[in-house]
């Protein structure tokens, strides 16, 4: 859900997952290189380094999202309640939804769709803070590799054997298997919820079907007013 205005690309979670793994590559390839020299320890060093550069893209886009939504929401609540204050007095008055002035009537209904999007926007909003989230986890890991790949430079300077080499990628492997499985976690609980969600609403919408065809769209609309009357009634009394 990103503002197409600002230019930045929309990120979730799976794309910093991605980076994850491609972070997990550059070690497992420096792993896999007999014997381990300097140019081989720079050149993964290099490639972190790119990929941490995308990680603070990521970060970047990640928290101007969280940051627009936050100021969205807050907007529309606002908004949410100037509208129902301006409805209360006419509620508390008593009668049906067709007794209220028009512009009584269309401010309720907005008040209903700002709910609406309300709603849909908490959405979108918990996904960016949990993108942001896994950005700076990632980030400190690849800031930690980073500084381990160093050492294992060092050692080399030093002609350490290549035990002490193989360590530190040891080192850096298990913190990035970590990092993934904790992601792995995350996104399969996020899949779980969304099917759960999914199946509720389907099962909602087929037990609301028939009723929503003999139904008119306004007619639809006008019983959204009237609870929303109902509550604010229910608030003034």
């Amino acid at each position: 859900m990103a503002d197409r205005s600002s230019g930045l690309p929309a990120v979730r979670a799976e794309d910093v997952w991605t980076v994850a793994q491609r972070v997990m590559h550059v070690v497992q390839d420096l792993a896999r290189t007999e014997p381990q020299g300097e140019p081989q320890v720079r050149g993964g060093l290099a490639r972190l380094d790119r990929l941490r550069d995308e990680t603070k893209a990521q970060l970047v886009a990640a928290t101007y999202e969280r940051n627009r939504l936050d100021l969205r929401i807050a907007d529309a609540v606002r908004a949410e309640r100037e509208l129902m204050r301006i409805a209360a007095p006419f509620a508390a008055r008593g009668g049906e939804v067709s007794d209220l002035p028009p512009a009584v009537r269309t401010a309720l209904r907005r008040a209903v769709r700002l709910s609406e999007d309300i709603a849909e926007w908490k959405e979108g909003l918990e996904e960016a803070e949990e993108t942001v989230r896994l950005c700076r986890d990632l980030d400190a890991v690849v800031r930690k590799s980073r500084v381990d790949l160093e050492r294992v430079l060092d050692s080399l300077a030093r002609r350490f054997r290549a035990a002490e080499t193989k360590s530190a990628l040891a080192r850096i492997a298990d913190q990035l298997g970590a990092f993934d499985r904790a992601v792995r976690v995350d996104l399969a609980e996020r899949v779980r919820d969304a099917e759960a969600r999914a199946a509720a609403e389907h099962e909602t919408a087929l037990n609301d079907e028939d009723v929503q065809l003999r139904q008119l769209a306004a007619a639809g609309e006008d019983a959204a007013v009237e609870e929303r009357l109902r509550r604010l009634r229910q608030d003034t009394d």
